[in-house]
């Protein structure tokens, strides 16, 4: 029983770090789109 319990609370804990981990690459994303939308068309990056 202990043994399943113990499962539970990692499943849990890993569970909540890939949604922190989601959360900071749609921030990363984010940025990169705003970067790409304020450049120039056509224009290279420098």
């Amino acid at each position: 029983m202990q043994e399943t319990q113990k499962f539970a609370v990692d499943s849990k804990n890993r569970i909540l770090a890939q949604g922190v981990s989601i959360k900071n690459l749609e921030n990363q994303v984010g940025q990169i789109a705003t970067a790409l939308s304020s450049r120039a068309n056509g224009a290279l990056p420098s």
